[in-house]
C-alpha cells in the first residue's frame, strides 16, 4: 500500500499527520482511523472502505506489533499500540473527532469528550453519562429527552453530532 501524506492537523496540541490510502474499487466511502503508536505519536489514515486493525497500523507505518484481523474498523476507531507490542481498538477523542468532521459515539463517549459538541457543558455532558450509565444506551435522538436539561430541540441539535449505533471498539463495521 502506499500511503500519501495529504496534510498535518495540529489538534489539542498533537501534531496529527493524515493520510490517504487507495483501496480496492467498489468499496463504501472513507473511513478514518487514528493509530497511536507506542512513543504516543498519532496519525489519521483514511481508507476507501473499513480496514483491518493491521491494515491501520500498516498504513500508518507501525511494525512489528500483534493485531487482529477479524475486525473491521468504523470511522472515528483509534488504534493504540500498548506496551509488550499489542495493538488494542478505542474511539479517537471528542475534540479530534469534531476537528474531523467526524461523529461522536454517543454510547462510548467521556463526559469530556461529550464536552467537545456545541451547547453541551461539564453538567450536561455529567449528565448525560450518568443517565446512560443508569438506564442503558440511547439508541436514537428522542432517547436524549430523558436527561434532564435536554428537550426535543436540544436533542435534535446534539443528534447532528454524534452516531447511535453499536458503539463498542470490538463491533464489527456493517
Amino acid at each position: 500500500m502506499i500511503c500519501l501524506v495529504a496534510t498535518v492537523l495540529a489538534c489539542a496540541a498533537v501534531a496529527i499527520s493524515v493520510s490517504y490510502v487507495p483501496a480496492p474499487v467498489g468499496s463504501p466511502g472513507d473511513t478514518a482511523i487514528e493509530v497511536v503508536d507506542a512513543a504516543g505519536h498519532a496519525s489519521v489514515v483514511l481508507f476507501e472502505g473499513p480496514p483491518d486493525m493491521c491494515a491501520a497500523l500498516g498504513a500508518a507505518g507501525v511494525r512489528n506489533v500483534t493485531c487482529d484481523r477479524s475486525a473491521l474498523l468504523r470511522t472515528g476507531m483509534a488504534v493504540f499500540v500498548m506496551p509488550g507490542g499489542r495493538a488494542a481498538c478505542g474511539w479517537m477523542r471528542g475534540p479530534d473527532l469534531m476537528a474531523l468532521g467526524l461523529p461522536l459515539p454517543i454510547n462510548a463517549a467521556s463526559a469530556e469528550d461529550l464536552e467537545a459538541i456545541p451547547g453541551i457543558g461539564p453538567a450536561l455532558a455529567v449528565a448525560i453519562v450518568a443517565d446512560r450509565v443508569r438506564l442503558g444506551p440511547f439508541g436514537a435522538a428522542r432517547d436524549l429527552d430523558r436527561v434532564r436539561g435536554i428537550g426535543p430541540k436540544k436533542a435534535a441539535a446534539i443528534a447532528d453530532y454524534v452516531t447511535f449505533e453499536d458503539a463498542r471498539p470490538d463491533a464489527e463495521a456493517r
